[in-house]
């Protein structure tokens, strides 16, 4: 599997990206191509554009939940070249809720986490909390991204495996 970011609040510097407080992801997995989120406006578009990654071949839209930040791209959404699925839930991942997501893939070991947090301007007890679930939970790498402030990733970081998000980042995952 691998997974690009298109939106996120986070660019590096020279790199000539846009970014929004929204959240975006192209994945490519066994032959098939997801947008997950469509962010805030038409950003990822320009940025999968930058980057040549064709929308047009998109076949899944996964929509994690209903804020705008995560839906209101689709309104700009291209031109698709053939029909494509699009799967809605109404529920955001947070930190808390991996137990509950462990229970669902019958309590298999969660590889790795990427996403918006949701952790900013958190007392120290929520960011402990969140450090003692992952650190059971999550076996590999945890990528904090949209809606997670500075404070927040930081602390994550000195507790646990943690790389940063950015747009137009690769992961790669077996």
């Amino acid at each position: 599997m691998e997974i690009t970011v298109l939106v996120d609040n986070n660019t590096f510097t020279d790199e000539h990206f846009l970014g929004e407080p929204g959240l975006c992801y192209w994945i490519k997995v066994d032959g098939k191509r997801i947008l997950f989120d469509l962010g805030f406006s038409d950003v990822y578009i320009k940025n999968a554009e930058k980057l040549k990654i064709n929308l047009r071949r998109t076949d899944f839209i996964i929509l994690s939940h209903g804020h705008n930040d995560h839906t209101q791209g689709l309104k700009f959404s291209p031109n698709l070249s053939h029909k494509v699925t699009l799967i809605s839930h109404p529920d955001c991942l947070l930190p808390k809720y991996i137990a509950a997501t462990k229970e669902v893939f019958n309590n298999e070991t969660i590889f790795s986490v990427i996403g918006g947090f949701h952790l900013r301007g958190e007392a120290k007890k929520r960011l402990e909390e969140t450090v003692k679930v992952l650190s059971r939970k999550v076996s590999g790498k945890i990528y904090p991204a949209h809606c997670s402030d500075f404070k927040a990733k930081c602390f994550l970081a000195q507790h646990l495996n943690t790389k940063e998000v950015f747009v137009s980042q690769k992961l790669h995952f077996a």
